[in-house]
């Protein structure tokens, strides 16, 4: 198709999930979306919308398995990305926002979050693949994480260089992102408005296997280990609670997926079912 194009820079990401046959593309005769109840018709017209927004930013692949792949890939990650940025109020897409391709660590900024969006399906065993949701989330309540560190380096260096593009995004920044005066307190209030969003049915285990990591390792999230057992506990139940949101309250990431595979009509609910 004209202007096609094959995105290689996820290879490893697609091979793996060519392993896992994740549901959303498997044929019609499998069973992919658990449970027969419909979404309710605005959260379906809302997921609806937020797929023929997503269409229109991410780019068309060649017609192989592979492209298709990266390209249903791309797709449903973005379509989280548009529930959120419609859930927070005041919010800008940060790629869209300082025309980056792949803004380092967050995807969605507004005056009271900083959000990393992350829509992962389901592996063959069922569960969601805990050990990338760790990752980000290290990353970004970390004050010190690479990725937190990149990410204010990118900030600062558009404040200082594309004031008309600062100005855009700063609107949309907690104040204490702006107001910060170097990196390393740009990371910090970064870390400290940070969430990540995820899928709704992958929310409470989640919670539940990041506060035992936290316990485990409480530096590795930016928490000091040598203080009192029990405030650590209440800051790790505390950080898992606050920091993990759901993208949507009703939408999960097989919703995302079969909206995104079936190309849902406007107004049409009947094939986005829980």
């Amino acid at each position: 198709m004209p202007g096609a194009r094959e995105d290689t820079s996820e290879s490893k990401d697609v091979v793996r999930q060519e392993r896992d046959k994740p549901d959303a593309l498997r044929p019609r005769g499998v069973k992919a979306i658990q449970g027969e109840k419909e979404l309710p018709r605005e959260t379906a017209t809302d997921l609806q919308e937020a797929v023929r927004r997503a269409r229109r930013e991410v780019p068309e692949h060649v017609a192989t398995r592979n492209g298709q792949m990266v390209e249903f890939y791309k797709l449903r990650g973005r379509v989280g990305e548009e529930l959120v940025e419609k859930d927070m109020p005041g919010a800008v897409n940060l790629n869209d926002a300082t025309g980056k391709s792949n803004f380092a660590n967050f995807d969605v900024v507004s005056p009271s979050e900083v959000a990393s969006v992350k829509v992962k399906g389901l592996g063959r065993v069922g569960k969601p693949r805990y050990a990338d949701y760790d990752k980000y989330f290290r990353d970004i309540v970390n004050p010190g994480s690479k990725a937190n560190r990149r990410a204010a380096e990118d900030l600062l260096a558009i404040r200082q260089d594309s004031p008309e593009i600062w100005r855009h995004v700063a609107r949309s920044l907690p104040s204490e992102v702006v107001r910060a005066e170097g990196g390393r307190q740009m990371a910090g209030a970064m870390a400290e408005k940070s969430s990540l969003r995820i899928p709704v049915g992958q929310v409470a285990r989640l919670r539940s296997r990041m506060e035992s990591g936290i316990l485990e390792t409480p530096s590795r999230y930016g928490i000091d280990p040598s203080g009192d057992e029990a405030a650590i506990q209440l800051q790790a139940r505390r950080m898992c609670t606050e920091r993990i949101r759901p993208i949507s309250p009703q939408i999960t990431a097989e919703d995302m997926g079969q909206a995104v595979r079936t190309g849902q009509k406007p107004g049409d609910s009947s094939g986005i079912r829980r």
